[in-house]
């Protein structure tokens, strides 16, 4: 699992559609207050993918269960847009994501217990 460490919650600056994502992924500009000085590291994402880099300052994250244990979920940080359309819960579960969205308080199996979706 990706190391738990507490991240500084940072300030929504506002809201935005990305429009380079189908279908448009709602995301924000963030502002991390206290990670200034911090070494510049490289985020566990899902599928063994690495963002290196700061906390990101666009974010926006998507998930949709389609299985029992099957997950779509797009990805915007910062310049990087990613989409993965069968992650299981234990992928997601080991990446950085689960840190930035506790610091935004969103809890990640909050959004992991969501019911399957019906086509």
């Amino acid at each position: 699992m990706a190391s738990t460490c507490a991240l500084p919650q940072p300030e929504i600056l506002d809201c935005f559609f990305d429009t380079s994502a189908e279908p448009h992924l709602l995301a924000m500009h963030l502002r991390w207050h206290g990670s200034h000085g911090q070494p510049r590291q490289a985020w566990q994402l899902p599928h063994r993918e690495r963002v290196s880099g700061d906390l990101p300052r666009q974010f926006g994250i998507e998930v949709h269960r389609h299985a029992e244990d099957a997950y779509d979920v797009q990805l915007l940080w910062d310049q990087h847009r990613l989409h993965w359309v069968a992650l299981s819960r234990e992928e997601i579960l080991k990446s950085d994501l689960v840190n930035v969205l506790a610091a935004l308080r969103t809890d990640m199996q909050f959004l992991l217990n969501q019911p399957v979706a019906s086509v």
